[in-house]
Order: C-alpha cells, then structure tokens, then sequence
C-alpha cells in the first residue's frame, strides 16, 4: 500500500524504499529538489499509516486496518 501510494511521486528513489516490520519503520531516499518530505508523509498518512507524526486521522484519511 505505500509502495503505491508513493508510485506517483517523481523525486522517490524507489529502490531504496525498505520497511522493517518489526520495527514498523519504512526508510527511503528522496531527492529533496524534487520532492518535500512532507508530501511523503502526506503520502503515506493518506495511505492509512503514520509517517513522522502525521497521522491518517489528521489528514481526514481513515486508518489502515479500521
């Protein structure tokens, strides 16, 4: 699901794109001219997670797994 939800976004290195479940971690790289953190975190809140304190709730995106 985030894989997808970040698909869209020129500036993702998507081969970098690496989630750690165990640690509910995602890491990626990004090239910052291109793209703002921000909109990640945009990004992957609208696909139903956390990301960097922006939750689905406070976007108005329902919550994966709910």
């Amino acid at each position: 699901a985030v894989m997808s939800a970040l698909a869209p976004y020129g500036g993702v290195e998507k081969a970098t794109i690496k989630f750690d479940a165990a640690a509910h971690k995602l890491t990626l790289k990004y090239d910052s001219m291109q793209i703002a953190k921000k909109n990640i975190e945009m990004a992957i809140a609208k696909a139903g997670f956390t990301a960097n304190g922006v939750t689905p709730e406070s976007i108005g995106a329902k919550p994966k797994g709910k």
